[in-house]
């Protein structure tokens, strides 16, 4: 192969790559919206607030609904080149590795929450929704990258 076609195979490849980001964020924007959504619902409206009480539990009711749809668009969109032939299997991994992500955003809102005593809208919504949703995505990507959908 000529060195003229490898530096054309390396852009080639570094594009797709590129490509595959954007569209694991554009997923990630959908499932984010959904994800703040639902819980600001579950927590703070005035005739919803059924979980105003437990904000952690709303954190866990958001984020579970918004990783199921996030499966769904991440297997059929963004890594569909790499979708496993067991979609039962890999919901499961796929569950897993979100469950992390969760717990990421959910000791961070707890940490807000109870040992910083932080309490109201714009506290949770900044240590749930942007710090720990933040962290959470860093890990998502690069587990579902290298682990879940990882090249055969």
């Amino acid at each position: 192969m000529s060195s003229q076609n490898k530096n054309f195979n390396k852009k080639q490849n570094w594009i797709y790559h590129i490509l595959q980001f954007i569209k694991f964020g554009i997923v990630g924007a959908i499932c984010y919206v959904v994800d703040v959504s639902l819980y600001n619902v579950l927590v703070f409206a005035p005739s919803i607030n059924f979980l105003s009480h437990a904000p952690v539990t709303a954190k866990a009711v958001s984020t579970a609904i918004s990783t199921l749809l996030s499966w769904i668009l991440n297997r059929n969109w963004a890594f569909r080149e790499h979708k496993t032939n067991s979609k039962r299997k890999e919901l499961i991994a796929y569950i897993l590795i979100n469950a992390l992500g969760m717990l990421i955003a959910m000791t961070c809102l707890g940490f807000s929450r109870y040992i910083l005593h932080l309490k109201g809208a714009i506290s949770d919504n900044i240590s749930g929704n942007v710090i720990g949703t933040g962290l959470g995505t860093f890990w998502r990507y690069f587990a579902y990258k290298f682990i879940l959908y990882k090249k055969k």
